[in-house]
């Protein structure tokens, strides 16, 4: 991803930020195992997938600028509950989490799905 982010950077002239230099925050969200973060102008749809390891955002789509991107503090027993759900046609998507959305939010939705 940092390839991609700073290779697009380069092509449209622009430098890869130093943290001095950052936009703003957005949150990581999960869509379908992937964590992904939004672009925060209201006119713009953009999204990117994002990494830990490489925690920015640049928007490809609009151009807005770097965004630090913040994580859930328990993202790893996120993806631990989300791995529990069981893939089908009945179930719930495989792995979706947005901010807000608590543990116990995650284990009554997948105790609700498997009921069906």
């Amino acid at each position: 991803m940092r390839q991609y982010l700073d290779g697009f950077a380069h092509r449209l002239g622009i430098s890869v930020p130093a943290n001095d230099q950052i936009d703003g925050q957005v949150l990581a969200y999960l869509n379908e195992g992937l964590w992904s973060a939004r672009c925060p102008e209201e006119i713009c749809y953009g999204e990117v997938a994002v990494t830990t390891q490489y925690p920015w955002m640049y928007c490809t789509d609009c151009g807005a600028g770097w965004f630090s991107v913040i994580f859930p503090g328990n993202k790893l027993e996120i993806e631990a509950e989300l791995m529990k759900r069981r893939k089908g046609r009945n179930s719930l998507p495989h792995a979706n989490w947005v901010p807000g959305e608590s543990i116990d939010d995650l284990i009554a939705q997948r105790i609700e799905a498997e009921g069906e």
